[in-house]
């Protein structure tokens, strides 16, 4: 049956929502796509290879507005002269910023060691090296185009294909004069990559990938996910997010009918 798309772009062909697509990745560069992927607009590219945008939570910025972002005022008496939890750090106050106490790598070795000075042997170089990346200090370095949870890096290409074709549904550019047109001609979409291939090459992924991509889009103030996935058997904690995101009025959008199954 159709959708009567036609008649729907007579009254409006635009979204101005954000569109969090939970798949496979998308080819962000491909043509139809390219102008209506969303960019994070809170991160910025490479701060630690010298590319500094202002590099929050690391360069002495005051990212909280809790005024305090002075560094210690001497750093040889052994005394924490600006209260902030640390003894004589060399200039750095990691304690005013979020990143700062957080154990990204679960391993619970803060980003200053427990001497509470930066630049000695027993800060968490992993720990820094991402807070000076990490812009909107959400846990993800330099996640501009979203994120890959199946491979746990910032680029959520697409190496199946299902991903930019749900995409291209929701949001292909229309009236270019190239490929189709989506149900959206402008969009903002969203790409979370949960979905890897394993050894034998079924398409798989993790149910906490899905869980931290639907926890990344609320984050980011999200109100619609597309979920073009399946399985078998029921999930407590699949269902207790749905219903905790369903709070935030977080809409899911599903598949239904895979498998020729009612």
């Amino acid at each position: 049956c159709g959708i009567d798309a036609p008649e729907a772009w007579a009254i409006n062909t635009d979204c101005t929502e954000i569109i969090a697509v939970v798949d496979t990745g998308v080819d962000y560069d491909h043509d139809d796509l390219i102008d209506n992927m969303w960019s994070n607009p809170d991160e910025g590219p490479g701060d630690f290879i010298g590319e500094s945008d202002g590099c929050p939570g690391f360069c002495g910025i005051d990212d909280d507005n809790d005024a305090e972002f002075t560094s210690e005022s001497n750093t040889t008496d052994g005394i924490d002269n600006d209260n902030d939890g640390l003894i004589d750090e060399t200039g750095y106050d990691f304690l005013d910023e979020d990143v700062m106490a957080a154990d990204y790598n679960q391993n619970d070795t803060m980003l200053v060691g427990i001497d509470g000075i930066f630049g000695t042997d027993d800060d968490d170089q992993e720990d820094i090296l991402l807070a000076v990346n990490d812009d909107d200090e959400n846990g993800y370095a330099d996640d501009i185009q979203g994120w890959d949870w199946a491979y746990d890096d910032n680029n959520p290409d697409d190496d199946h294909g299902h991903g930019t074709m749900v995409s291209g549904i929701i949001g292909a550019e229309g009236n270019n004069g190239y490929g189709v047109a989506g149900i959206c001609w402008t969009a903002q979409i969203m790409n979370l990559k949960v979905f890897y291939q394993d050894a034998d090459y079924n398409t798989v992924a993790d149910i906490s990938d899905i869980l931290l991509a639907w926890e990344y889009a609320i984050s980011k103030g999200v109100k619609i996910s597309n979920n073009s996935w399946g399985g078998e058997g029921f999930n407590d904690l699949v269902y207790d997010a749905i219903l905790t995101a369903s709070e935030s009025d977080h809409l899911f959008i599903c598949a239904a009918g895979n498998y020729l199954n009612n």
